[in-house]
């Protein structure tokens, strides 16, 4: 948590500007905001996920001012204006403890979920919950459009446990499942490089009608596309190079579209290597990883950028720039897109695509 925490910093840090920028928030300045924002309802207008604190902490990691921080919270919250108050947990905890599972997905759960965790952190400690709570709720990663376990992540990085504790509750809250991959015998799967040919093809010929992503993925997975490539995928050596190349084929995939769900894809996938440390070896990830990206390509209804909008990328805009515009930015999409694209630059061997999508996607915030 720590690790991840300075070392996004010291990137944002060396990457600054050449002029004079504000000194960057402390780890104390944001954990006030987040204690702040958890006033505010996890959703709202009629299920759009409250992104604030997951962006309140992606800011930090950029190396933000409190002053920036302050200005995004004043301007996000007008989002709540007409929301009705926030439940605010303080009983059901021991309710949600005897069977907290059966309340992944339900609706009015929230407050129940959000009181257990509160309570079971509290009682048993962050490592002991992730691990117990983490191979339960990652089988419903599509819920939400991934914002549970995108918001968890976030709560991690940011150290707060307040903040990890309404996160878990989220993701339980908005758990959806898939339609399981059928299983395929290996002489029908296909290497990487094929199967990701085949869904680039394949998606061309399906088209999702709902607007939420999350509705679009369950769709998705109900299709025969999906039914004939999610279970395709010959396994790779280890979870984390397929993490990889689904990260990789995300980031390709964004910079030739500038596709919103896509966007999620990046967020997503680069989430879940921070859950990483929590999930046991018994977990199939590859073949969840595979079930979800799929469902997702899919619902993306990709189409390519048009030239000119495509040449914007090759402006010769550096990661100083950049991040300068992304924190004085009110686009909580851009934030949390270029925080992800960070991280995954810290990391990845040939940086450069990251940089390419940081690029489009900051030339399209100035549209």
């Amino acid at each position: 948590m720590q690790i991840e925490l300075m070392s996004s910093r010291k990137f944002a840090a060396s990457h600054a500007p050449s002029s004079a920028a504000p000194e960057p928030a402390s780890l104390q300045a944001l954990h006030r905001l987040l204690a702040q924002g958890l006033a505010l309802p996890p959703e709202y207008r009629q299920g759009l996920s409250n992104h604030l604190p997951m962006v309140l902490q992606a800011l930090h990691g950029l190396g933000a001012s409190e002053a920036q921080m302050a200005r995004f919270f004043a301007s996000y919250r007008s989002h709540f204006d007409a929301e009705a108050e926030h439940p605010i947990a303080v009983d059901g905890g021991q309710e949600a403890e005897q069977d907290w599972l059966s309340l992944r997905g339900r609706d009015g759960a929230y407050p129940v979920l959000l009181a257990y965790f509160q309570q079971a952190l509290r009682a048993q400690g962050l490592d002991a919950v992730m691990r117990e709570a983490v191979p339960h709720l990652l089988p419903g990663i599509s819920g939400a459009a991934f914002h549970g376990l995108i918001r968890v992540a976030h709560a991690l990085a940011s150290g707060y446990e307040p903040e990890l504790a309404a996160g878990l509750a989220y993701w339980a809250w908005r758990w959806q499942r898939l339609e399981a991959a059928p299983a395929m015998p290996a002489s029908e799967r296909l290497p990487f490089d094929s199967w990701a040919l085949a869904i680039q093809l394949e998606a061309r010929h399906w088209r999702s009608q709902p607007g939420l992503i999350s509705a679009r993925m369950l769709e998705a997975s109900r299709t025969s596309i999906y039914r004939g490539l999610a279970g395709r995928l010959l396994a790779a050596d280890s979870a984390q190079e397929r993490l990889d190349q689904f990260a990789r084929l995300a980031v390709q995939s964004y910079v030739g579209s500038a596709n919103f769900t896509v966007l999620h894809m990046i967020t997503g996938l680069r989430a879940l290597r921070a859950l990483l440390p929590w999930l046991p070896a018994s977990l199939d990830l590859q073949l969840l990883l595979t079930e979800h990206f799929t469902a997702a390509y899919l619902a993306a209804n990709l189409t390519p950028l048009r030239s000119d909008a495509r040449e914007r990328q090759t402006e010769n805009w550096a990661w100083p720039d950049l991040i300068a515009q992304t924190l004085e930015s009110k686009d909580d999409h851009l934030i949390k897109l270029v925080y992800a694209c960070q991280q995954e630059a810290l990391r990845a061997g040939d940086a450069s695509v990251y940089l390419q999508a940081v690029r489009l996607a900051c030339a399209r915030a100035q549209d």
